[in-house]
């Protein structure tokens, strides 16, 4: 990732969005016995010009961490639109607060690549192909939320402050 990266710099100047796909477990909508279909997040060092990220005062020209929870929003937001019945609803925002800059999302975040988690539900489970059909829909929906919204420039008039607002990652279900 690290040369692909390297070589996207070099012939562009920058990689404006990173877009890291996984799975996760079997987590829970916060305050509810509601399974996550995906989480996703922005976060993954503390700002440079915080206290938390002083040590990253170097990259803070570059780091653009309301750039990253746009694009998540953009994301977000195209499969909140699919309705409240939707196999889309149960999106979280992924553990936050973490400081890891030698991962791939942490390290282009500090060089000003606005970067977005997908952490898909389905690593420890056995779907049938319907299931699988709708986490595959949920991730492709939201990349074209993300695409979409940077090729139209509406990510630039999302609010920022609206990434709060995504419900949390649980690790138990509320009963």
């Amino acid at each position: 990732m690290r040369d692909v990266y390297k070589k996207l710099q070099a012939e562009f100047g920058k990689v404006d969005v990173f877009i890291d796909l996984h799975h996760q477990g079997q987590y829970y909508v916060e305050g509810t016995d509601n399974l996550v279909t995906m989480s996703l997040s922005a976060d993954f060092v503390p700002g440079p010009n915080t206290t938390e990220g002083a040590k990253y005062a170097e990259y803070a020209d570059n780091y653009n961490f309301d750039f990253s929870k746009r694009l998540n929003l953009a994301a977000y937001n195209a499969m909140q639109s699919l309705g409240e019945n939707s196999p889309f609803n149960n999106i979280t925002l992924y553990q936050q607060n973490l400081d890891l800059p030698g991962i791939a999302l942490g390290s282009f975040a500090l060089n000003g690549s606005g970067t977005v988690l997908f952490e898909v539900r389905g690593q420890s489970h056995s779907f049938g192909q319907k299931k699988k059909g709708q986490l595959v829909k949920a991730v492709e929906t939201g990349l074209y939320g993300i695409i979409n919204g940077v090729v139209d420039c509406s990510v630039e008039e999302l609010d920022s402050a609206e990434y709060g607002n995504i419900p949390q990652t649980a690790y138990s279900p509320s009963l």
